[in-house]
């Protein structure tokens, strides 16, 4: 019984870790606007020249 109790605390413990290191891996909305940004500015420089 303890055990499987145990068990499923640390399943959702595990769950709740990855959620957490896919938020963290994924940039933030500045960071996504800014990188954007430098493509657009690059794709407009080479398009001039």
């Amino acid at each position: 019984m303890n055990k499987r109790i145990f068990s499923t605390d640390e399943k959702k413990s595990k769950k709740l870790d990855t959620k957490n290191r896919e938020k963290r891996d994924l940039p933030d909305e500045k960071e996504i606007r800014r990188l954007s940004w430098m493509i657009l500015m690059d794709r407009t420089r080479r398009a001039r020249f």
